[in-house]
């Protein structure tokens, strides 16, 4: 088993100041082999984990937060931080639309900054520019069933889901 083992040679050679005095050559074996193709290998997958890593950060250190809700009947929202975008999609098909609501803290309450109303039918999505929202501006958004569209007034929604809350 003597072969499996690598087998180091020191050279004794001349040599200036501040530098080694000796030199150690390694000779090839199955074994030294083996351990530079695993070396090699761990090194490329250490080197793609941490791409993904770095490609991931961005996008939560820009605060490009996506805040999703649904009544689990037929309505479904988001409200897109980046951007300001409101989403409203009618998931099922009974006859009524979906309304999505973004409320913004405003004078220590929130108040409806923007609704967006979806009433073409199961499987469509409706998204819009909200406007402009300042950064860090406390959110809440919610998504309802909806016959006809609210303007600014939810309260024409009906089996709402519960407020997610967030920030702009």
């Amino acid at each position: 088993m003597d072969w499996l083992q690598p087998t180091a040679y020191v050279t004794h050679h001349a040599h200036p100041p501040g530098r080694p005095s000796f030199s150690i050559n390694e000779r090839t074996t199955p074994m030294s082999k083996l351990r530079t193709r695993l070396s090699t290998t761990a090194a490329a997958a250490v080197a793609v984990c941490g791409v993904a890593t770095i490609v991931a950060a961005p996008a939560q250190a820009a605060g490009r937060m996506v805040y999703k809700v649904s009544n689990g009947n037929g309505a479904y929202g988001e409200f897109r931080s980046y951007g300001e975008v409101v989403c409203a999609t009618d998931t099922k098909a009974d006859g009524h639309g979906a309304m999505t609501i973004v409320a913004a803290l405003q004078g220590g309450s929130y108040r409806v900054w923007f609704t967006v109303y979806e009433g073409a039918g199961a499987g469509h999505t409706l998204c819009k520019d909200g406007g402009d929202l300042a950064e860090g501006t406390k959110i809440m958004v919610s998504t309802c069933l909806q016959d006809g569209s609210p303007g600014r007034d939810p309260r024409s929604g009906f089996a709402c889901s519960a407020w997610k809350y967030g920030t702009a």
